[in-house]
């Protein structure tokens, strides 16, 4: 238990994310998209464990140390599919999501304080790119392959594009709200 690997014991973090997961989906507190999140930040805690040589950690053994360590990780562990390590914004991301965890866990009375206290989580301003008349025109007539899947998920974008809106918005909209 002290080194950390082959913890079986009840209150260990990435138990805890699955726990904490299986409730917000039992209470409906959460959409499956923010659920997935926590899943995919239980993931990411999961190969940080393993790159240590640990299953898992109880949830009393968690420190300061460890979160700086997870965020190192983060910023810095290449990814198979990207071939680059996570930007700040995402990793933060990943980062407030155990901490949501984490304060989950103190109103539970597993830990006697949450170790992000007093932790700046502070996102980068970041440059928003947007397309220009040209390339929405590009987009506009291609062909695609005529695959009907693409082009009507192209279709869907440039409507929301001419709308200005969000992805969300648009998919919610019904007939009876278009005048």
């Amino acid at each position: 238990r002290l080194t950390g690997k082959n913890v079986k014991a009840k209150h260990t973090l990435l138990n805890f994310i699955d726990q904490f997961v299986n409730e917000a989906k039992a209470k409906g507190e959460l959409q499956s998209a923010v659920i997935a999140q926590y899943q995919t930040a239980g993931i990411h805690m999961k190969n940080y464990l393993q790159s240590t040589g640990r299953d898992d950690i109880l949830l009393t053994q968690i420190k300061r140390a460890e979160l700086d360590a997870f965020e190192l990780f983060l910023l810095t562990y290449i990814n198979d599919v990207t071939k680059r390590p996570m930007k700040r914004n995402t990793a933060n991301k990943y980062l407030v999501r155990i901490k949501t965890v984490l304060i989950n866990a103190v109103k539970k009375q597993l830990i006697a304080a949450n170790p992000f206290d007093g932790l700046k989580i502070k996102n980068m301003k970041t440059d928003k790119a947007f397309l220009t008349i040209e390339e929405i025109e590009i987009l506009e007539k291609h062909d695609l392959g005529k695959n009907e899947s693409l082009i009507r998920v192209r279709d869907f974008f440039l409507f929301s594009v001419y709308t200005g809106l969000r992805f969300s918005d648009a998919r919610a909209l019904t007939s009876e709200q278009i005048k």
